[in-house]
């Protein structure tokens, strides 16, 4: 086989790669007070700086607020695991919407439906198994209700943030089906 044969692979490898350096590089900038809002403006504009001269595009930020939001409320390590459920929420949303069909007879229906059940699965499992050591928080004590302490802890606001930015990014990847 030729190395054409795995340029996909190639490429989403790469892709991983480049979305966990946004991820570190954008929480160590938040740490350093900067605002959300403000390194999503930087970004989009070397975005679109690199990007302008190969194509014109139009692109919602909405996600990418939300995003940062979470990096700077929850952690690195929340934002990188729990955006793994993106692919379910798709997935969930172009089966409502009738873009996605299900034959459970269908090897690749019972592969996406599999997948889904995965990601939601892992993105449970990361927040119940390693949630005291994922959000930078002390071990809780056994008697706690709640899985956040003290007005400090905005952990669970931002893995809300996060749930409505893989929202937003599953829209848009299902709005570009639509235009294309």
């Amino acid at each position: 086989m030729s190395l054409g044969n795995y340029k996909p692979i190639i490429i989403l490898i790469a892709c991983q790669f480049l979305y966990s350096g946004v991820t570190l590089t954008g929480r160590a900038a938040l740490l350093q007070d900067m605002s959300s809002r403000v390194f999503v403006v930087y970004r989009q504009f070397i975005a679109f700086l690199l990007i302008a001269p190969l194509a014109f595009f139009k692109s919602v930020t909405l996600n990418q607020n939300m995003y940062f939001e979470v990096l700077y409320l929850a952690s690195s390590t929340a934002g990188g695991a729990l955006s793994n459920v993106t692919p379910a929420i798709t997935f969930i949303l172009a089966y409502t919407t009738g873009l996605e069909k299900i034959n459970l007879r269908s090897l690749r229906s019972l592969a996406k439906i599999l997948g889904t059940v995965v990601c939601v699965t892992g993105a449970v499992a990361t927040i119940l198994l390693k949630g005291p050591k994922l959000f930078n928080m002390e071990f809780l004590p056994r008697n706690s209700v709640f899985l956040f302490r003290g007005g400090d802890d905005t952990w669970l606001l931002g893995c809300l943030f996060l749930v409505g930015s893989s929202f937003c990014w599953s829209i848009w990847l299902i709005l570009q089906v639509l235009y294309l």
